[in-house]
C-alpha cells in the first residue's frame, strides 16, 4: 500500500525539524543544502540538480519542508480514518 512506503520512508528520514540553508563547498562554491538539527547537531544534506546546478529557492525550500508537510498529512488521514469510524457506527 502506498500509505504504508510512504510511512516507512518518512520513519527512516534524518530526526529533526528540517530547512534550507547555504553552505560553501570546499571551492567556496554556494550551494543550498538542507538541514536537520537534532539535539544540537546539524546534518547537512546538499541538494543540486541532476546537471549539478543549484535547485530554485522554491525547490529547495520544498524538500526541506516535506519532512514537516508528510508528518502533518499522515497525522490528519489517521484523524480522518478515526472520524468516518466512529460516524459509521
Amino acid at each position: 500500500m502506498r500509505e504504508q512506503e510512504i510511512k516507512r520512508r518518512y520513519n527512516e528520514t534524518t530526526a529533526g525539524t528540517w530547512k534550507v540553508e547555504y553552505v560553501n563547498t570546499f571551492r567556496g562554491q554556494r550551494v543550498r543544502s538542507v538541514v536537520s538539527t537534532m539535539n544540537g547537531k546539524a546534518q547537512f544534506i546538499v541538494i543540486t540538480n541532476i546537471d549539478n546546478s543549484v535547485p530554485s529557492n522554491k525547490d529547495a525550500e520544498f524538500i526541506a519542508n516535506a519532512k514537516q508537510d508528510i508528518d502533518y498529512l499522515l497525522k490528519r488521514i489517521k484523524e480522518l480514518e478515526s472520524n468516518q469510524c466512529s460516524c459509521e457506527k
